[in-house]
């Protein structure tokens, strides 16, 4: 279930995306607008730079499997970070993972698997993949994903919330127990 969106621009080059349009697809075939109050397509409040966060809830929740954005107007070019935020809904006989990402300094060492990934839902799949990953890290700049049990990272400070400075920190995603 979908509950809204939080967006950022682009850091180091000025963009930033200012409005948004929103499809979504349960199978990614048949695609439906968002829609406000009137019925009329949504069109959501982005970002005004390219630091601070803009968070838009929906009033009437969606159920969602896909999710596309299309930027209507921005500066410079289309540059955008996204955040869904929601829940999953459970399905039988799906094994479903949920994930919070904790900022950290220096990740631990990796003691189940290090490999190249495409990019952060292939590495996440690898963890998922295997039943005593419990955390991943994935280097966007060169595509390192490495996987974690749950002893390594207890023993490594992890912190919530906003970061002071990107380049010295980067997300540890940590397997969830409840999805709910």
């Amino acid at each position: 279930m979908v509950t809204g969106f939080v967006t950022q621009g682009r850091p180091g080059n000025g963009q930033y995306v200012e409005t948004y349009i929103v499809q979504y697809s349960t199978n990614g075939t048949l695609w439906q607008m968002i829609k406000d109050t009137n019925g009329e397509t949504k069109t959501f409040t982005g970002n005004i730079d390219v630091i601070s966060l803009s968070e838009s809830i929906l009033s009437n929740p969606i159920t969602a499997s896909y999710i596309r954005v299309t930027p209507t107007t921005w500066k410079y070019a289309p540059g955008l970070r996204l955040e869904i935020m929601g829940c999953p809904i459970h399905q039988l006989g799906l094994r479903q993972t949920c994930w919070k990402a904790y900022y950290v300094i220096e990740a631990p060492r990796s003691d189940m698997f290090s490999a190249t990934s495409l990019n952060l839902g292939e590495c996440g799949k690898e963890c998922h993949n295997q039943n005593r990953c419990r955390a991943f890290t994935f280097n966007q700049r060169s595509s390192l994903c490495q996987g974690y049990n749950h002893t390594i990272f207890l023993n490594t400070t992890l912190t919530n919330g906003t970061m002071p400075n990107l380049d010295n920190l980067f997300p540890l995603f940590v397997k969830q127990n409840d999805c709910l």
